[in-house]
This record gives structure tokens, sequence and C-alpha cells, in this order.
């Protein structure tokens, strides 16, 4: 998993296509991994779920 998400940041570092895709989106850092990642799923879960209870939302 390691291997998987540096490749991801090396290209968004890299890849014409993906630093396009990230200026389109108005994006100024790569994907967030490891420790960053984290830390903002547990910033970010609490609400998302909260929201999903709220409006009756389920895995079919």
């Amino acid at each position: 998993m390691t291997r998987l998400a540096l490749l991801a940041q090396e290209s968004a570092q890299q890849s014409p296509r993906v630093k396009a895709l990230m200026d389109q989106l108005g994006l100024e850092s790569g994907p967030i991994i490891g420790d960053e990642l984290r830390k903002f799923i547990d910033q970010v879960w609490p609400a998302y779920r909260g929201l999903t209870r709220e409006l009756g939302l389920a895995v079919e």
C-alpha cells in the first residue's frame, strides 16, 4: 500500500496529465498519504457519518 501511495504522489509531481488535472481543479498539492491522510480521515469521518445517517443513506 505504501508503494501505491508513493506512486500516486509521484505522478502528481511528474505526470503532465495529472498536473493539468490538478491545475484545473485548483489543487495546490498532490494526494495526501500516510499520517496526513489518517488525520484528515479522523477529522472528517464524524461529520460524514452524521450526514449519511441524517439523510438515510446506506450501501445496498
